[in-house]
């Protein structure tokens, strides 16, 4: 009883008098709009969060694998070759170009980035089984309160059948004297 004080910080004995009188059981909440297990998942951050990181993680492995192929790249430079004098700025001999063209290819590196592509799909396993457990949990959860549901109706018939019996009882002592 005590504990019940301390854990929300109230003095020792505050709810031992409420908590001693004997009453009837107070009904539990009702849990109402859930939803689906579906929109149940898309409001749980955890699965969000695990959601984002496996595309992250699939995205990964797609630029692994692109290390295999060569990349292209262009770069061009426009400018003037002349003095800073405005007489000769916009004359013929006065603009310049260049261009480039460059090819990178890891042709020699295939084992490490066969490498890099195995780690990143040991890690996309790793969040696939966090997503995976992000839904299980939610699944549990639904089951556990269809079960709960159902516990409680049969407790509620239950408790019903022994009151009738009781007053079934009462009212025989009470004819019977």
């Amino acid at each position: 009883m005590n504990v019940l004080d301390v854990m929300p910080g109230s003095s020792l004995g505050t709810y031992r008098v409420e908590l001693a009188e004997v009453g009837a059981i107070p009904v539990a909440p009702q849990i109402v709009a859930t939803g689906s297990p579906g929109e149940l998942l898309r409001r749980r951050p955890d699965w969000i969060a695990a959601e984002r990181r496996l595309a992250v993680s699939n995205a990964r492995i797609g630029v692994a694998i692109a290390e295999y192929y060569p990349k292209l790249s262009l770069s061009g430079l426009i400018g003037s070759a002349t003095s800073v004098s405005g007489g000769n700025l916009f004359s013929n001999g006065a603009s310049q170009a260049a261009g480039m063209l460059g090819l990178r290819w890891r042709l020699f590196d295939f084992d490490r980035i066969s490498a890099q592509i195995h780690s990143a799909r040991g890690q996309e396993a790793e969040v696939l089984a966090a997503y995976l457990h992000a839904t299980e949990d939610v699944e549990n959860a639904f089951s556990a309160l269809v079960k709960r549901g159902e516990q409680a109706t049969v407790l509620a018939r239950g408790h019903s059948g022994a009151c009738e019996e009781l007053r079934l009882r009462h009212t025989k002592k009470v004819s019977s004297a």
